[in-house]
């Protein structure tokens, strides 16, 4: 049985987005810092895989920003945009990424993004007994870009042990 949900509901959504990232690579055995930024794509191993240093770190920055992400979407939402600093230095361990030759015992992270929270309303709203909610929201508007937006909220499947 589905049943529809007509209380009104704003939705906010978030669209982080990374603005400016610089990163140190501070060396094992010390040395001026290189700035690989204006490289060409220098040979590097993350523990023992070819990766591209570029792609690497951009990911790790993306998740050293999740913590402050998730903290702020806890928060009670304005729209706009929310500008964010995160500065941080993530040491590692021995031989766990080597750049040209040179092994890296850690990396300082200057990062600057935002985050833009769009209100949309809720469109339709249905509870389907026993399987969860189906929420669909107006479109959220992004600058020149529009997001369909439709949630799933499934009801956690009972044990077969309970």
């Amino acid at each position: 049985m589905a049943e529809e949900i007509l209380e009104p509901v704003d939705l906010f959504v978030h669209f982080p987005q990374l603005t400016s990232l610089n990163v140190t690579l501070r060396r094992l055995l010390g040395g001026d810092p290189v700035d690989y930024g204006t490289m060409p794509e220098p040979q590097t191993y993350y523990r023992g895989w070819t990766v591209p240093l570029k792609q690497m770190l951009i990911g790790v920055a993306q998740q050293v920003c999740m913590e402050d992400i998730h903290n702020f979407l806890s928060t009670t939402p304005n729209e706009g945009i929310h500008q964010f600093e995160k500065h941080t230095t993530l040491p590692l361990r021995r031989f766990e990424l080597i750049v040209d030759g040179k092994e890296i015992a850690a990396t300082a992270f200057d990062i600057n993004y935002h985050v833009r929270v769009v209100r949309t309303a809720v469109v339709s709203q249905f509870h389907v007994e026993g399987r969860g909610r189906y929420i669909q929201a107006e479109n959220a508007k992004c600058g020149e870009f529009e997001v369909p937006v439709e949630i799933v909220v499934a009801n956690p499947k009972p044990s077969r042990n309970n």
